[in-house]
């Protein structure tokens, strides 16, 4: 089915954790229309707990509030395979793997290596439920350099493969989109020795993980990436206020022009349920200082920019979206408030 031709955003009401003073959710995915998982953050005094909402097709609602030691617990990412198989990763005791696992009936913490003094993990995607990618950065010494981080599930363990990790000063892996067994893309961002930071792609090939050559635009990052097929990958960042997008044809990567809608504009994520229906999400702002929550399809000639009808909500901040259908997304991030207050918007046409 193809996606509606006009499709605006529509603001949905969405609860805060119980205790935050600053609330952010990083990340959404469903397993189908009615069930919709968002994960992110709740500030608690100095430290912050992770926050798990649930859509069950008329309203949001916190699911859980999820503390692990003294330190910050934060979920970046999360990947819904059905009702009862539903994946999150992030960071626990501010430099701790974490992965959480819901089985229908409650979050579980899935044990993972821990390769270094600090290790965070920020995305994750599952081929199926014995075969699931999260990746990351760590440091061996709790400093510099930064590595690249990649974990595989096989239905029973997480073991940690190889990255290439170019980067002097750091690398760091911000999206993984994972197509089967043999087909997975990983994307980041790498700072080299005289402090400039470059995008980075790489491929898993069923064997190994390899660098594969992407626009080396400086001063830019890499945040997401989506796999519609072996020749249709998308990858979105930004660099200098410039959004930034490329597209891998399944022969080499390529710069696609985005249209600026501010000053600067950044892009956070993206998905897609089609090669005409890709969204990226993220933030732009017309003054330097106010922000607007951003959204983008790719109707498979060029980016076009969405309506997005939150006038009452003056700040807002996309950080996270998902594509479950055609003209079915979802946006989540956060608006500035006193306190900041979870975001959660959803298309409709218009």
């Amino acid at each position: 089915m193809a996606a509606p031709t006009s499709l605006c955003w529509s603001y949905v009401p969405s609860p805060n954790g119980t205790e935050g003073v600053v609330n952010w959710l990083n990340a959404v995915d469903g397993a189908s229309a009615n069930d919709v998982w968002a994960v992110g953050s709740n500030q608690i005094g100095l430290g912050s707990e992770a926050l798990i909402e649930h859509w069950g097709g008329a309203a949001w609602s916190v699911n859980a509030q999820i503390q692990i030691g003294s330190g910050d617990t934060i979920l970046y990412a999360v990947d819904a395979l059905t009702s009862s198989d539903v994946w999150a990763v992030g960071v626990y005791n501010s430099d701790n793997p974490l992965i959480e696992h819901w089985d229908g009936t409650g979050w579980f913490i899935s044990s993972t290596p821990i390769p270094g003094a600090v290790n965070v993990l920020y995305s994750i995607s599952a081929v199926s439920a014995s075969d699931i990618w999260a990746v990351g950065s760590y440091s061996t010494s709790g400093g510099l350099p930064f590595l690249n981080l990649a974990f595989h599930y096989d239905g029973t363990t997480w073991t940690q493969f190889p990255v290439p990790s170019p980067g002097t000063l750091t690398n760091q892996l911000s999206g993984v989109s994972a197509l089967s067994a043999n087909d997975v893309w990983a994307v980041g961002t790498y700072i080299d020795q005289s402090n400039t930071s470059y995008p980075f792609t790489v491929h898993w090939d069923g064997r190994r993980w390899s660098t594969v050559p992407s626009p080396a635009i400086a001063r830019n990052t890499l945040t997401a990436v989506t796999a519609v097929s072996a020749s249709d990958v998308w990858a979105v960042g930004d660099g200098l206020g410039l959004p930034l997008s490329i597209h891998w044809d399944g022969a080499s990567w390529t710069e696609v022009t985005m249209p600026m809608v501010g000053v600067a504009d950044y892009m956070n994520d993206i998905d897609a349920s089609s090669s005409t229906d890709v969204w990226a999400v993220g933030e732009a702002t017309p003054n330097s200082e106010d922000w607007r929550a951003l959204a983008m399809r790719w109707n498979g000639s060029r980016w076009v920019v969405a309506k997005i009808r939150h006038s009452l909500l003056l700040i807002t901040h996309f950080l996270g979206g998902a594509v479950l259908a055609p003209g079915n997304v979802w946006g989540v991030g956060y608006w500035e408030a006193a306190p900041d207050a979870t975001f959660t918007e959803h298309t409709m046409s218009c």
